[in-house]
C-alpha cells in the first residue's frame, strides 16, 4: 500500500477512533476534541456547499447559454440561488425579504414536492396490495383493519375494530420498525468499522 493511500487511512482511523471513544467514555480532552471536530465539520460543510453552488452554476449556466431543452428552468434556478445568496449576505437570514422568500417560495415548493409523493405512495400501495401470496394477504388485512379502526365507520361496524387497529400499530408495527432501525444501526456500525480499518476507501480521492 502506497503512502498516498496509507496516510488518509491513518488520519481517518485516528479521528474516528477518538470520536468513538470520546462519545462513549465522556473523557474531557476527547470531548473537547469532538467539539473542535464539530466546528471543522461545519466549516467543511460550508466549503462543500460553496463548491456545490459553483458546480450548479457551471452545469445550468452552460444549459442556459446554449439554450438546451428546458433552459428556462436552469435560468430560474440560477436566479433564485444567487438572489437568495445575495439577500442573505447583504441583509441577514432574519431579514423580512429573506423570510418572505423562505415562507412564500421555498416552503410552498417543498410542500408541493412532498404532496406529489402521495401519488407515488398510492401507486406503490396498489401494487403492494395485490394478493399473490400469504404475506401480501396479511399485509392487506392489517392495512384494512387499521384504516377501519381510524375511521368512524369501523366503530359502527364493530367496537373492537379500533382496538385491533391500535394493537396492530402499537405491537407488530413498532416491533418491525425497531427491527429495521436495529438493522440499519448494525449496518452503520459495520460501515464505520470498514472505514476505520481502511477496508472502505470509496471516500478517498483517487
Amino acid at each position: 500500500m502506497g503512502t498516498r493511500r496509507l496516510i488518509p487511512i491513518i488520519i481517518t482511523a485516528t479521528i474516528a477512533g477518538i470520536i468513538f471513544v470520546g462519545a462513549f467514555s465522556g473523557f474531557g480532552p476527547l470531548v473537547m476534541f469532538m467539539g473542535v471536530g464539530m466546528k471543522w465539520m461545519v466549516i467543511i460543510g460550508g466549503v462543500a456547499a460553496g463548491l456545490g453552488a459553483v458546480n450548479l452554476t457551471q452545469i445550468h449556466g452552460r444549459d442556459f447559454l446554449r439554450r438546451r431543452k428546458e433552459w428556462w428552468n436552469s435560468l430560474a434556478l440560477l436566479v433564485v440561488m444567487f438572489g437568495t445568496i445575495v439577500i442573505g449576505i447583504a441583509f441577514s437570514p432574519t431579514h423580512v425579504i429573506y423570510r418572505w422568500l423562505f415562507d412564500w417560495v421555498f416552503t410552498p415548493l417543498t410542500t408541493t414536492m412532498v404532496s406529489l409523493l402521495a401519488f407515488f405512495i398510492a401507486s406503490a400501495s396498489f401494487r403492494a396490495f395485490r394478493i399473490r401470496s400469504l404475506e401480501a394477504g396479511v399485509l392487506v388485512g392489517a392495512a384494512f383493519l387499521v384504516i377501519l379502526g381510524r375511521s368512524a365507520i369501523g366503530t359502527e361496524i364493530w367496537s373492537g375494530i379500533p382496538v385491533i387497529g391500535a394493537w396492530i400499530m402499537d405491537v407488530p408495527n413498532v416491533g418491525g420498525s425497531r427491527g429495521i432501525l436495529l438493522g440499519a444501526s448494525l449496518g452503520g456500525i459495520a460501515v464505520f468499522l470498514r472505514v476505520i480499518l481502511g477496508i472502505e476507501r470509496g471516500h478517498f480521492v483517487g
